[in-house]
């Protein structure tokens, strides 16, 4: 897969392609600014089609209790149920 751009923006709206897309951490990869609530939605580019989510090996969140630091929700765009 070739990266066709990288995102590093809080939050925003990503419309799935057959190329990879990626997308970081503003400021990646140095430390991030606390207190961000970054949400990106993603759509399947079209009716059948499905969103694939690959994290990189260093992706990795400290552990707090109740995950009350932080976290990612992985929900489903129709049901809005947590999936991850």
């Amino acid at each position: 897969m070739i990266a066709v751009e990288v995102h590093s923006k809080c939050g925003g709206e990503l419309k799935a392609e057959k190329e990879a897309q990626h997308f970081v951490s503003p400021g990646y990869p140095s430390r991030y600014v606390a207190g961000q609530n970054c949400v990106w939605k993603i759509e399947a580019r079209d009716e059948g089609f499905r969103v694939v989510l690959e994290f990189d090996e260093g992706f990795k969140l400290p552990a707090s209790p109740n995950c009350t630091s932080d976290r990612l929700d992985v929900h489903d765009g129709i049901s809005h149920a947590l999936l991850w």
